[in-house]
Formats: C-alpha cells, structure tokens, sequence
C-alpha cells in the first residue's frame, strides 16, 4: 500500500510539472514569436 501512495505522489509531481513546463513553454513562446516579428520588420524596412 505504502509503495502505491509513493508511486501516486510522484506521478501528481510528473503530471504538475509537466503543466509547469508546458505553460512555460507556451508563455515563452508567446513572448519571444511577437518580438522576433517585430525584429523581422524592422530588418526589412530599414
């Protein structure tokens, strides 16, 4: 019994972390693709 407790823990850790990252990933995502676009016009205007 104990060892599923352990076992259920770690995957709730798994599932969290892995919306940590995706969420993460995701806000990166959404920070950098605007700046890079603005990068690309201002390279092709100038």
């Amino acid at each position: 019994m104990p060892g599923r407790a352990g076992n259920a823990a770690i995957l709730s850790y798994i599932s969290a972390a892995r919306v940590l990252l995706v969420s993460l990933s995701l806000w990166a995502a959404s920070v950098k693709i605007p700046r890079a676009v603005d990068n690309l016009e201002q390279i092709m205007y100038n």
